[in-house]
């Protein structure tokens, strides 16, 4: 997995992509469903998930935004995910 944040042409952006053979089934679901598992979590961020788009295909599961408030990296800890 790779997960790059930072400032971008003054503006904060991060994204993600990850091959699901990485995944269990149960990281696949919480990513799809990331803030109803993200208040289980108690992380706080919910207000801000809604800047990300989360998409997959057959193989990968990747996210990006253009305003970066929601904390990907610990949530993905949070599941797991290294």
């Amino acid at each position: 997995m790779k997960i790059r944040t930072g400032f971008v042409s003054n503006s904060s952006s991060a994204s993600f992509v990850i091959d699901k053979c990485n995944l269990t089934d149960k990281q696949i679901k919480c990513i799809r469903s990331a803030p109803a598992y993200a208040e289980r979590l108690e992380m706080g961020f919910i207000g801000s998930y809604g800047n990300w788009q989360v998409k997959e295909n057959d193989r990968f599961i990747w996210g990006d935004t253009t305003m970066d408030n929601f904390d990907f990296a610990e949530f993905f800890t949070k599941i797991g995910i290294p």
